[in-house]
């Protein structure tokens, strides 16, 4: 049997929540493009711009949002989906595809969308030419994604038709760069490259799996994760998974030996107990930390601080092997002669994004948002709450957005002025300056970072698009080091985006380095801005649930949130605070008076916002339903949209039982009691019928319970009886961990009262409950 004809062009798809998957399947397109395949890159969403009959490869990277929804943007895709005709659903037979999904092991539903995403494709008859990816966030998505882009690239040119002349320049150019990890010995003496010393094997970067015993169609199911990816023979008319590609080590001389003081260099893992020394050392990378300046008692957040890294494995390293790739370079920047002031530009966005239509609520996105006036605020804690919450109302009424109970939308916030404009110093980019900004070769408009209706300054990006906060990726540390002067800071750089330097890599996160972190520790690092433009993801909105309802507030929504203020684990101890809480807080003049509700209405203060496509977290369609509320903090948020809206709703039906488990530290609302006047007010009116607080800080014996899940399982014979006999339907809101707990508690719950055999039979029947819309949750980590 002959093999396969290869198909004509590639076809990127991503659902994206937070970017990341976004991103990804970005880069995987402008890859592509230079390499010589003709490529085309689509949000799912925009499913309808995709000729399925024509001959194509799909490409899907797809994350996981909430309790294992889709996100946002490829929700419409899914009710196509559901809806199409089988006709319409034909042109996906025999369709070539390659799935990576992004999830989070820290939830429950692990990487669903992916999951589902291959389940239905593989009915529909669509065969996958590469093992999907399943990459975890809990433990670094790069461990699976770089093999498994790896194992694309290798696979791709069997599948895909391509231009030879550019493949091969492209594979020159990369080769080129792979010469540029040379080091120096002491003395100037080259090294000779990697791989080429007598007697010495390269060491090739091997991918990682999970084989899994089942079979899928008759054939052996490969998933991308943590064994060892078996070549196995392709089979007549499939496509051979080779193994993937040798990367080229990198050899290492002898450290040069730096020394800050007559103390000692540290040279091994950070004490956890203090913090690094050498404080008063604010540049330099040595042999074995880049120490972390102390804490100042003023709390600067924007100041710069050294990356704390520990450089034992680069100093004992002979070589460095899997070094990250460098990213596709795909965007040209021109200078204009325009300008715009800082105070110009600060005011907002809303001049640089297309405005979306009058009357079309979801037709408001992250590119066309609404502008949202804020009338009111109000301190929603007392002075003894260790975190401060407030709620906003903001006036949506040329939004069109029949809101309900449940629905959340997105603000978009801005970055600082204390980290943009030291910023734009540090890489000698003028804040007002106008640039114009364009996609290499045939990349077009899918390839740029954001889409603006005119040219930006070089502030309004750092501003408002770039997320200048987030992990850097081994593809971007590489990066950097390509524009590093200094021997040792490009060492270490290459180092952190190595195999040896994965240690050293994960301790990133904790630190939560910015941008202007990252400068300041390699200071002979000068990156130009295009690449910082195609390597750094861009800032995401935040979203938050609504408070209100709109039997009482038609036009406007209320939201509350925390002020979010912190400092990193030990021993690095980097002041943080919420970007967009306290940009809502400051914009709305940091009110602190416990209850006092401050009109604005009459001030000029509008924030960018759009809706979020409705989810299943609402209330039962008959207000007879019991309902069951779990929440702790300001998980609270959503359910005083359900009990206003219970309260405020005139039925003749007899409305069920509604009970509220809301756990907080403290009593009183010279504390963190959110909204406590409120919900007794709701309880002797009947929309709340049960109220249960627990206080994990009160130690006195009137405190019956410390937190959620105990107070649950005291309940259990009556919470049972509500499920099971009267319908009731229960709701989840806080974190994770907290989450889980309360899971358990139910799975107990089922056991102790429901006669369930064993955990397992506990757990497939608040699964079913799930399924059945009875058992929702809104979860973040």
């Amino acid at each position: 049997m002959m093999a396969k004809e290869r198909a004509s062009q590639l076809v990127v798809l991503y659902a994206s929540q937070t970017g990341n998957a976004e991103w990804m399947a970005k880069h995987v397109h402008e890859e592509a493009l230079a390499k010589g395949f003709s490529s085309e890159c689509f949000v799912l969403d925009d499913f309808s711009k995709v000729d399925l009959k024509k001959s194509s490869a799909l490409v899907i990277v797809a994350s996981t949002t909430g309790d294992g929804d889709p996100p946002d943007n490829a929700t419409k895709f899914w009710r196509w989906l559901r809806r199409a005709k089988k006709d319409e659903l034909e042109a996906l037979k025999g369709k070539q595809y390659a799935l990576l999904g992004l999830g989070d092991t820290n939830y429950s539903n692990f990487c669903n969308t992916a999951k589902r995403l291959d389940r239905k494709f593989s009915d529909l008859g669509a065969v996958p030419f590469c093992p999907k990816g399943f990459a975890d966030d809990a433990t670094g998505l790069e461990e699976v994604v770089d093999p498994w882009m790896a194992q694309l690239w290798e696979i791709l040119p069997s599948v895909v038709v391509y231009d030879e002349e550019k493949y091969r320049a492209y594979s020159e150019k990369s080769d080129g760069n792979e010469r540029k990890l040379k080091f120096k010995k002491e003395g100037g003496e080259a090294k000779k490259e990697a791989g080429e010393k007598d007697g010495e094997k390269k060491d090739a970067e091997k991918p990682v799996a999970v084989e899994k015993g089942a079979e899928t169609n008759g054939k052996a199911e490969t998933v991308i994760g943590k064994r060892p990816l078996p070549v196995r023979k392709a089979a007549a008319g499939a496509v051979e998974k080779r193994p993937l590609p040798v990367r080229k080590a990198v050899d290492i001389p002898k450290p040069v030996e730096t020394k800050w003081s007559d103390e000692p260099i540290p040279s091994t893992n950070v004490d956890p107990g203090k913090a690094p020394t050498h404080a008063e050392d604010h540049s330099s990378v040595t042999d074995g930390l880049v120490s972390h300046r102390p804490v100042s008692p003023g709390r600067n957040y924007d100041a710069p601080l050294p990356v704390v890294i520990d450089k034992t494995l680069l100093a004992a390293a002979k070589q460095l092997t899997g070094v990250a790739k460098l990213p596709t370079e795909f965007l040209t920047i021109t200078p204009l002669d325009d300008r715009r002031t800082v105070e110009e530009s600060r005011s907002g966005l809303f001049h640089l994004l297309k405005k979306g239509p009058s009357g079309a609520p979801f037709d408001h996105t992250v590119s066309a948002p609404f502008q949202a006036h804020i009338t009111g605020v109000r301190c929603l804690t007392g002075p003894r709450a260790l975190k401060r919450v407030i709620e906003i109302t903001a006036d949506i009424g040329g939004l069109g957005w029949e809101y309900v109970p449940g629905d959340a939308f997105g603000v978009l916030c801005p970055n600082t002025d204390g980290l943009v404009l030291p910023l734009l110093k540090r890489l000698g980019l003028e804040p007002e300056h106008v640039f114009k900004m364009e996609a290499t070769e045939s990349a077009g408009s899918s390839g740029l970072p954001f889409q603006l209706e005119k040219p930006c300054t070089y502030y309004e990006a750092f501003r408002h698009f770039l997320d200048l906060h987030s992990l850097p990726r081994k593809s971007f540390l590489r990066m950097l080091a390509e524009y590093t002067t200094d021997e040792e800071e490009k060492k270490t750089l290459y180092f952190l985006s190595s195999t040896q330097g994965t240690g050293a890599y994960r301790t990133l996160r904790p630190q939560q380095p910015t941008l202007l972190d990252l400068l300041h520790t390699f200071p002979s690092c000068n990156p130009p801005f295009a690449r910082l433009l195609e390597t750094i993801p861009r800032l995401q909105p935040r979203y938050y649930s609504v408070a209100s309802s709109p039997l009482t507030q038609p036009t406007s929504v209320s939201f509350a949130f925390n002020i979010v203020d912190y400092l990193t684990e030990a021993p690095y101890n980097k002041p943080m605070r919420g970007l967009c809480s306290t940009w809502l807080d400051e914009l709305t003049g940091s009110v602190s008076e416990p209850g006092k509700l401050v009109d604005l209405s009459s001030q000029n203060l509008h924030i960018p916002i759009f809706p979020k496509p409705p989810v299943d977290f609402r209330l039962p369609s008959s207000p007879s339903v019991p309902i069951i509320m779990i929440a702790a903090g300001t998980g609270l948020t959503p359910f005083m949209g359900f009990l206003r809206h219970r309260g405020a709703a005139s039925t003749e039906q007899k409305p069920g039982d509604a009970w509220l488990f809301h756990g907080r530290r403290f009593a009183g609302e010279d504390g963190d009691a959110l909204y406590l006047s409120e919900l007794k007010g709701l309880v002797e009116k009947g929309a709340l019928t049960h109220l249960h607080e627990c206080l994990s800080r009160e130690n006195t014996e009137a405190v019956r319970f410390k937190y959620v899940q105990d107070a649950v399982k005291a309940h259990g014979a009556e919470l049972w009886k509500a499920v099971k006999e009267g319908g009731a339907a229960i709701y989840v809101c806080g974190s994770v961990n907290m989450a889980k707990e309360v899971n358990q508690a139910f799975v107990d719950i089922a056991q102790q009262h429901g006669g369930m055999g064993s955990p397992v039979e506990g757990q497939v029947f608040l699964t079913k409950l799930g399924k059945e819309k009875r058992y929702l949750r809104d979860l973040w980590n």
